[in-house]
Order: structure tokens, then sequence, then C-alpha cells
């Protein structure tokens, strides 16, 4: 790449630049504690920030508990979990990663067996602060869950919906829907979702809903 030509596209973009770079998922138990996959990061960068945006269907009490990508522990940007037991877990991670095109990422969870996963892997360059601007979750077993979150000018969101037998479709509010995938029966259900080059903004409200019940969580990030 031409020297100074990065920071002549996010001139031009007005901010940070966010892009998908796939979607990753399991229908195999795991009892072992953890799920190994190799993944995409798409192009090399200095300020190169990968974010995984994951959820998983856990027997028993489990909980998704951390992740490393290229053998280094991730970041915990935001977790959440519904019911004491067969409950669905989600959380947002996120890693500065300047070099390699693919890595192996593993999810750490307790609880065996299990069921399922289901996970969003972005990519963000151009930030001012790798460390999120602002977080927010929930979890319930209705149909629609909502947080807030405050958004920087110039900001990225990623959300991610879903859990343990949730239904699909999803419907979004104040974000995109970029990802709907559902594992299969008693598995992990995933929405991702996003928004950038926003406005400065308090308290935006976030939210899904689905047709049917299930043990759902809702996490969201914003960067800047």
């Amino acid at each position: 790449m031409i020297p100074g030509i990065s920071g002549i596209i996010r001139g031009i973009n007005s901010g940070p630049i966010l892009t998908k770079i796939g979607t990753y998922s399991s229908i195999t138990d795991s009892s072992g504690g953890s799920y190994t996959v190799t993944i995409d990061l798409g192009p090399p960068s200095p300020d190169r920030l990968v974010v995984v945006d994951v959820t998983m269907a856990i027997e028993g009490s489990g909980s998704l508990t951390g992740a490393t990508l290229g053998g280094v522990a991730m970041t915990t940007v935001v977790a959440d979990n519904f019911r004491n037991t067969d409950r669905g877990a989600g959380a947002i991670f996120s890693r500065v990663v300047p070099s390699g095109t693919s890595a192996s990422l593993v999810l750490q969870h307790t609880g065996s067996p299990t069921y399922s996963y289901v996970a969003d892997v972005f990519t963000i360059v151009g930030l001012s602060a790798n460390t999120a601007y602002s977080t927010g979750s929930a979890n319930g077993g209705s149909t629609s869950l909502s947080t807030t979150i405050n958004v920087a000018d110039n900001g990225i969101i990623i959300a991610g919906g879903g859990g343990w037998r949730t239904s699909t479709p999803y419907t979004w509010t104040g974000v995109t829907k970029v990802t709907e995938l559902n594992s299969g029966d008693g598995g992990a259900a995933l929405s991702s979702a996003t928004a950038e080059n926003l406005p400065q903004q308090n308290n935006r409200t976030i939210s899904w809903s689905t047709p049917g019940t299930g043990r759902n969580i809702l996490v969201v990030a914003s960067w800047r």
C-alpha cells in the first residue's frame, strides 16, 4: 500500500472503517471446555481491531468464559447469559492483530456438553481508541430485548442477539441486520447488526425481537 494512503481513505470515509469478515458455527457438542476454529482476518493493518460476536447454547449452569485469537487472550468487551440451567450465552470479544490473514480462534466455556455456537467476525481500522466507547446488554425469555448505548461522533456499533432455541427471523431497531443464522434445533442462533459513521448520541436504543421465546441475550458495543 502507498504510504499514507490508509489515512487518506479514512479521511474520505469520515471515520473508522468496519468490515464483516465471516460467520462461523458448529452444531457439534463440546465437552472439553472449548471450540476451536480457524478464522479469516482480512487484510493486515497496523491498527486492525478484530471483533468476534458470539452466541452459545450451553447445558446446565455453564457460561461463555473467554476467547483466544492466535494463542493470545482476547478482551471481553461485553458478555451476558440467561437462566441457571440450559442457557443461552453471548459475548463480544476484541483484540488488535496487525499482521496475518488468518488465526485460530478458541471459544472457552464451562458447562458440559455445550450444544453449539455461532460467531461473526468483524475488523475495524482507523479507530481513535481500541477500547470500546460504550457497552450494553440484556437477557430474558421474552420475544424482545432492549438496551441503551452511548455513541461518539463517527462512531461504530456492533450488536449481537440470540441464544438457545431462539426463533428467527430477527427484527432490529437502532442498527442494521447483517447476519442471521440458526445452528439447528436445540442449538444457538445469532443475528448480528451494525451501524457506522454515526453522530454523537447518548442513550441510543438498541433492540431486537423474534417470533418466539428462547433463552435470549443481547450484547452491544460502540467504538470511536
